[in-house]
């Protein structure tokens, strides 16, 4: 059974951006491998990324149409966004910007394996990951590994190797 990994918008933005500092590249490059790798996954992205697509320009909006548009899309339920707030007021998740723990919160209630981001200070963050675990655990909910797209392309290029 292949993994069932959710993709937070900045995987999408970054595989476009234009930027061509050495950080960018090499995020680009990652981003567009993952991609690339997609027979490898079940790929499946939210409203919120939809959302969060929806507010870009209107050229980005362009690029990422065909891109976000072969993926299932999960639902935003009550549940999840209670789960959300939950990561909020324990101070997991920021409370400026509530889209990070929604995203996190409904990959963990559509039980997904992983969750694929470049969001590194408040996802893919080691530190932060122990405490969403805790709490996941404390309401009975799984914890899907959280990494970014240079970490799940690596986890695949080691499985094919002889």
């Amino acid at each position: 059974m292949k993994p069932r990994i959710y993709i937070d918008t900045s995987v999408f933005g970054v595989s476009i951006t234009t930027l061509n500092d050495p950080k960018s590249r090499f995020m680009r490059e990652y981003a567009r491998r993952f991609f690339s790798l997609r027979s490898g996954y079940e790929g499946f992205i939210s409203e919120v990324v939809l959302q969060e697509v929806g507010m870009a320009p209107a050229a980005v909006k362009e690029a990422l149409k065909p891109l976000i548009s072969g993926f299932p899309l999960l639902p935003l339920t009550p549940v999840a966004l209670d789960v959300a707030r939950m990561y909020r007021t324990r101070f997991v998740m920021p409370t400026g910007n509530e889209s990070d723990s929604v995203h996190v919160a409904i990959a963990v209630v559509h039980r997904m394996d992983s969750i694929v981001t470049w969001n590194l200070k408040h996802m893919a963050n080691p530190a932060k990951q122990e405490t969403l675990r805790l709490i996941n655990s404390s309401l009975s909910l799984p914890s899907p590994v959280i990494c970014s797209p240079l970490e799940w392309v690596s986890s695949l290029d080691v499985e094919e190797e002889p």
